[in-house]
């Protein structure tokens, strides 16, 4: 027996039908479930540090006041909280500059100096800032609300020896100047 293509189409749908019916409730109830996961997303202050120009510095030594071949120069930028805050920027010494051939002889601290921002006399590094000994402020920058929370500063420090009457034999004397931010609340502005 042939089928026409009418005949065969009525037969398809009819069937399709039946099976629909035959199977009602598995086509309409299904097992499902739902569960939600809370997101949280954080962005934490932060501070940091780029070197403009991170030497090394050279001082030619002549028996007096020496300056630096060239001037550190740095960028603070951060990110911070809009609150009333402050960024305080310092320098430290790690040590006297000690002779690279080992000798004995040193430049002390209180013989290299420095000048923030090309500003105001020579200081040397015999005092305290930022907590840490054998240091000096350089920058204070104030944060009030919204307005500077995000931000960026560049500092930039002359440095010096003075080398007279330190009767330092020839050679390399080497050490290390340690640049350190700090963000305080306006009220621990007292330190």
């Amino acid at each position: 027996m042939m089928l026409t293509a009418k005949a065969a189409n009525r037969l398809l749908a009819a069937g399709a039908l039946g099976m629909a019916l035959a199977h009602p409730v598995a086509a309409q109830n299904r097992l499902s479930a739902t569960k939600s996961i809370q997101l949280i997303a954080i962005k934490r202050p932060s501070i940091g540090i780029s070197l403009v120009n991170g030497g090394p510095v050279v001082f030619d030594l002549e028996g007096g006041e020496t300056a630096g071949n060239s001037d550190p120069a740095w960028s603070v930028n951060w990110n911070l909280p809009a609150r009333s805050q402050v960024v305080r920027v310092c320098v430290s010494l790690a040590g006297p500059l000690k002779p690279a051939s080992g000798g004995a002889a040193s430049i002390p601290l209180s013989r290299i100096e420095a000048r923030p921002e090309s500003a105001g006399a020579f200081q040397n590094f015999a005092g305290s800032a930022c907590g840490q000994a054998a240091a000096l402020k350089v920058s204070e920058i104030p944060i009030s609300g919204a307005n500077n929370k995000l931000g960026t500063k560049r500092d930039d420090l002359q440095l010096r020896i003075n080398d007279r009457g330190l009767n330092l034999p020839p050679g390399a004397y080497t050490g290390t100047l340690n640049i350190l931010v700090e963000v305080l609340e306006a009220p621990a502005l007292t330190r």
